[in-house]
């Protein structure tokens, strides 16, 4: 079971738009890492996916998802976490 108390590193800017969300949203970061991941966790700490990309951004297609508060965290290829922000399901 993995959990969000990772420690952070680095100036890392991670950003979702729109944070409160229905369907789907925006995770972008800079500056952009080759092989970055972005881990969402659920408020229990359970990891719900893990979003792969070669650039420095992603879109959560999260219909189907419980409404309620998620974490995302940004983790490096070696799985050091840079950066963390919040997002709000609705639907």
């Amino acid at each position: 079971e993995e959990r969000t108390n990772l420690p952070c590193v680095g100036p890392v800017n991670l950003t979702a738009a729109p944070a409160v969300f229905g369907r789907t949203t925006r995770i972008v970061w800079s500056p952009g890492f080759a092989g970055s991941t972005v881990n969402v966790f659920d408020a229990t700490g359970r990891t719900v996916t893990t979003l792969r990309t070669a650039g420095s951004e992603v879109i959560w297609q999260a219909a189907g998802m419980q409404a309620g508060a998620y974490i995302c965290v940004l983790a490096d290829p070696r799985g050091r976490a840079l950066a963390r922000t919040k997002v709000l399901k609705l639907e």
